[in-house]
């Protein structure tokens, strides 16, 4: 297994270094994009001194764990989803039941995003930067939250390509939930508590960037971060049983399922 796996990120590897030019021309537009946001957010902190409950310094944090969350999630699913809705519905998903890994451990070491790792040493440098302005330490326990909102943000995913089983396109409903996923970057507290706990426990949004900061700065209740760990757990167990029972009625070779 472990074999495959190396075989996998080399494959991965190769597939990002192909085309040189286009990997250069993605890795600068990704991080003019991060630094634009960053200068923003520096020019606004000359003037404004809150923002939405959060200083200047963990707005600086809460974008931070924003854009590590986001990376770390094209690294390892964002292809991966891809690949695994379209092999749903064109039938071709059985190729991938035949090989020796779990059928969404094959499709992430398959389908590696590695030309987003290129931008990740400087998220990384930018993060442990802000940890520091907010006298945070550089504890696992932080890096953990990080990890936990990235499996977050996978399995919202992975819940929608369920739906591919049951024969309705989730490439319609992808959209949606990225343009939602924007808001993400956005204080928590510029909602009402209502929508905010829309977005907290029914569309989980904010398990990928408030409430892992909110935890960080101890600025998070009781009830949230039990549910920040409670969440994978939850969307593990349902995709999970969604995807096994879905095979059973699932068509091979077909363009529908």
């Amino acid at each position: 297994m472990f074999q495959y796996i190396v075989s996998c990120l080399r494959f991965s590897w190769k597939k990002a270094t192909v085309y040189k030019a286009n990997l250069a021309s993605w890795v600068l537009a990704d991080l003019g994009m991060y630094l634009s946001t960053i200068f923003v957010y520096l020019l606004l902190g000359g003037t404004v001194f809150l923002f939405a409950g959060y200083n200047n310094s963990q707005m600086l944090l809460y974008i931070s764990n924003s854009f590590l969350i986001n990376n770390i999630y094209s690294i390892l699913f964002s292809e991966a989803i891809d690949t695994i809705s379209i092999d749903i519905r064109n039938g071709k998903m059985y190729y991938s039941l035949l090989k020796p890994l779990p059928l969404t451990v094959f499709y992430i070491a398959k389908n590696l995003n590695l030309k987003s790792l290129v931008i990740t040493p400087f998220l990384i440098a930018f993060n442990v930067y802000c940890l520091y302005l907010n006298h945070l330490s550089l504890h696992i326990m932080n890096f953990l939250f990080l990890l936990v909102a990235v499996y977050s943000m996978g399995i919202i995913f992975l819940l929608i390509i369920c739906l591919d089983f049951i024969g309705l396109r989730s490439e319609a409903i992808n959209p949606i939930m990225v343009e939602l996923l924007e808001l993400r970057d956005r204080p928590d507290k510029i909602f009402n508590a209502f929508i905010r706990n829309v977005f907290i426990y029914i569309i989980p949004i904010y398990l990928t960037s408030a409430i892992p900061t909110r935890i960080m700065i101890k600025n998070c209740n009781p009830i949230e971060t039990i549910y920040f760990f409670l969440f994978p757990v939850i969307g593990t167990v349902l995709s999970t049983f969604c995807i096994k029972k879905s095979i059973k009625y699932y068509t091979f070779g077909t363009e529908e399922v």
